[in-house]
């Protein structure tokens, strides 16, 4: 097939010297396997969602039966994984054959090249740097400490532990902090811990190449929107840290478009059994990143459940279609669903008494399950910009697709995206891009053409519903997953303009400078996110402006002490430096991140919170302290320091926000 995309070099038979030779070939190659039609980009997708479902399963099962990740246990997991999702791949590989590309278009590959460069830089990046971020240490990484100190995943129960810190640390489903987790068993090294997002993003990627070669975008085009992903700040930014919110919106984009495909199969009278187990492990990843992803699941499941209803009614003699194998085939969805992601809400209705602990269930009203009001748990008001507390919801959501305006380029780097998030691809590139092919869809309804992809309908309706009902949907950690819709729908739209002549230049220029824009972006925070140093006395420092800074940066190795730097050198050093079990005291905000630099590396300290109730007296305190095998007691030294617990020190040292006390080995009363 000879593609007609103008970016392509030269006319005829001539090559430019990007897409000639070796490069060509093995580009061309690798773009018809993976989107040379949308079976085979179907297929791809479905397959990486398999391997990170079945990371989960023997992961979970594993936990439940207790049995210590050591490292060969982690490497069997992935093996196991590994081999699974081959044999997903080879049992339902499609029968048809990639397209065959003629010429590789060189602004293509430079942008694809960019975004795999990226990619690669973030591994980089993790290996280099530590998780700066304020949940990451208050929560995400303490989790996976204790996690790692028991050696499997378990309810975490920690003497003195506050209940707002256990309610974040059990209640939340935690797929993703697992992927983390079981890299670091896997690889042996702390470095990894972090990486969670990193292996879930390419779901994503898969994804969109599917969603949009689906919507009749070219191979090479399709690839270029998947790429693109990538580069959406938010995904960059928190791609380095231990947020989920990026991980989610891949596992929900892959949920989307294995329902769009299978929505496809289902209009031509099929029910596909290998699109059920994607679908279901989409959506297990999906509930398992983020609760969040229960509300999508039911949007999307109802719309498959719907669909199924009509083609039954339009095919009431297809035996395909029978009540007997729609029951089977929704429940092998059910058992995926619940085999990838159900654990977290099984495990939290057995312990706690509610399967989304801690929030509230409420129905019409009707309170299920008991638990903190959602609104209340995710702060609303706290983590809304005073200045957008009163503005209506439209308006909140205008402003952050402009990036909060004059706040750009800044607004691209914060690690929560709370005046930003999306880049601007999305508002000049993806929303025009949605606009035409609605419009193309509407006035081909009018001339009762069917030229239209029949996977607008379940994508827009998806899309639309989920981002209606997400909870503070103008914040672009929460909603990056509306990509899903708009990256295939500039893919189509670059190549359906791209065929006509007066339109060829100024679909061209506007797609080179959607993607000028978005690269820039791309490397704006890319920069960042390599060179950040943070003192949370102080703040972010601010990324220099000489680029032989930030490069001395990228590479610059991270103080002892990196949460808070300017206790380096002090007697906190020595903390540090040593696996001796550690009992925090009262610390005010945000002094209590320092638990997250006490859970690196993961499992080898032990980590003790004292309470009031160990505090009463002497006695009472270094019984704790002794059964505990505690060395140091970090305090805030903006609160008073219990006479109980100073008696029991054999060394008191005051530092900048913190008291250190070195326990005696044998406590005296």
């Amino acid at each position: 097939m000879t593609s007609k995309n103008p970016w392509e070099s030269g006319e005829g038979g001539r090559r430019g010297p990007l897409s000639s030779g070796v490069v060509s070939i093995v580009a061309t190659r690798v773009c018809g396997m993976i989107a040379g039609n949308p079976e085979i980009a179907f297929h791809a997708f479905a397959t990486y969602v398999c391997l990170l479902a079945l990371i989960q399963v023997f992961t979970i099962g594993l936990s439940l039966c207790r049995v210590p990740l050591v490292q060969p246990v982690a490497w069997s997991i992935l093996l196991a994984s590994i081999l699974g999702a081959g044999y997903y791949w080879r049992s339902g590989r499609a029968k048809t054959e990639p397209s065959e590309l003629s010429r590789f278009g060189r602004t293509h590959l430079a942008f694809i090249t960019f975004c795999l460069a990226a990619y690669l830089f973030l591994w980089f990046t993790v290996l280099r740097k530590p998780d700066l971020t304020w949940d990451g240490n208050e929560y995400h990484l303490p989790t996976m400490h204790f996690w790692a100190l028991r050696g499997y995943v378990h309810w975490v129960t920690v003497p003195g532990m506050p209940d707002v810190l256990e309610t974040c640390i059990n209640g939340y489903s935690k797929a993703v902090e697992l992927t983390g987790f079981l890299l670091v068993k896997a690889f042996g090294t702390n470095r990894v811990a972090e990486a969670g997002n990193l292996l879930f993003l390419p779901a994503g990627v898969l994804g969109l190449v599917y969603l949009a070669s689906a919507l009749g975008a070219s191979p090479l085009t399709a690839i270029l929107a998947g790429c693109a992903y990538v580069l959406v700040p938010v995904n960059i930014t928190q791609g380095v840290n231990t947020y989920v919110d990026s991980g989610y919106a891949s596992s929900a984009i892959a949920f989307i478009a294995a329902v769009c495909y299978t929505y496809v199969k289902m209009r031509g009278g099929r029910l596909p059994w290998n699109a059920a187990i994607a679908v279901g492990a989409g959506l297990g990843l999906a509930i398992g990143a983020k609760g969040t992803g229960l509300t999508l699941g039911v949007i999307g499941l109802g719309f498959l459940f719907g669909s199924w209803i009509i083609t039954r009614l339009m095919r009431a003699s297809d035996e395909r279609l029978t009540l007997l194998r729609a029951g089977a085939w929704f429940a092998l969805i059910a058992l995926a669903t619940m085999s990838v992601g159900g654990f977290w809400y099984l495990r939290n209705w057995v312990v706690a008494g509610n399967p989304i602990y801690p929030v509230e269930l409420k129905v019409a009203g009707h309170v299920l399950f008991s638990g903190i009001p959602l609104e209340e748990q995710i702060r609303a008001v706290a983590v809304t910009p005073q200045e957008m507390l009163p503005w209506p919801g439209f308006r909140k959501i205008f402003y952050t697709w402009c990036q909060g305006f004059r706040e750009w380029p800044g607004s691209l780097i914060p690690y929560d995206a709370r005046l930003g998030g999306l880049g601007y691809l999305w508002l000049f590139g993806c929303v025009p891009a949605i606009l035409l092919v609605v419009l193309q869809r509407f006035r081909a309804r009018l001339k009762k053409n069917v030229l239209a992809p029949t996977v607008l309908l379940p994508l827009f309706l998806i899309t639309t519903a989920a981002f209606l009902t997400t909870p503070l949907n103008w914040w672009a950690r929460y909603t990056a997953w509306v990509y899903a819709a708009g990256l295939p729908c500039f893919a189509a739209v670059v190549d359906k303009l791209s065929e006509r002549g007066v339109l060829r230049w100024m679909s061209r220029s506007w797609t080179l400078l959607c993607l000028a824009v978005f690269a820039l972006e791309g490397l704006y925070a890319l920069c960042w996110v390599g060179s950040r140093t943070h003192c949370y006395d102080d703040g972010w420092k601010p990324l220099p402006e000489n680029p032989i800074e930030v490069a001395r940066m990228l590479v610059k190795p991270c103080p002892k002490s990196y949460i808070f730097t300017n206790l380096n050198g002090t007697a906190m050093e020595s903390v540090l430096h040593s696996d001796a079990t550690v009992a925090l005291g009262a610390l005010r905000r945000p002094r209590h991140l320092i638990l997250g630099q006490f859970c690196q590396p993961l499992g080898v300290r032990g980590i003790v919170l004292l309470s009031d109730e160990n505090l009463k007296d002497a006695e009472r305190t270094a019984k704790f302290l002794r059964e505990h095998d505690v060395r140091y007691v970090i305090w805030d030294n903006g609160i008073p320091l219990p006479s109980a617990l100073e008696r029991t020190a054999a060394r008191v040292e005051r530092i900048p926000n913190f008291i250190v006390l070195e326990i005696a080995a044998s406590p005296r009363d």
